[in-house]
């Protein structure tokens, strides 16, 4: 699976978007404007989608009909509060922690 984090302008791998540059450009973003725009897109055989934060022009638009998995990751950014204004990097990190399966975040 393919995931890359968007923070503002500036683009990461999961592999290195650890959770110390996550608060800090959220933070960054934050105190810049009320609102951070985070983007995560995840790529792999049955999925193929962008989610974003409330903060980020044309959140909420609908795209195409969503597979079981690509389901299940629009679930847990729901459990994860990425979809609430006042969603924190604890936040992003633990959703990226379960999507990707690994320590390394």
């Amino acid at each position: 699976m393919t995931v890359r984090v968007r923070i503002g302008p500036i683009e990461k791998d999961i592999a290195d978007a650890d959770p110390a540059w996550i608060n800090e450009q959220i933070d960054a973003m934050r105190k810049e404007s009320a609102l951070a725009c985070v983007q995560v897109t995840i790529r792999e055989r049955t999925v193929h989608m962008v989610l974003v934060t409330a903060g980020c022009p044309g959140a909420g638009e609908a795209g195409h009909l969503l597979s079981s998995e690509e389901e299940r990751l629009l679930n847990l950014w729901d459990q994860f509060h990425l979809n609430d204004e006042t969603f924190s990097g604890e936040d992003l990190t633990a959703f990226l922690r379960q999507i990707d399966g690994s320590d390394r975040l």
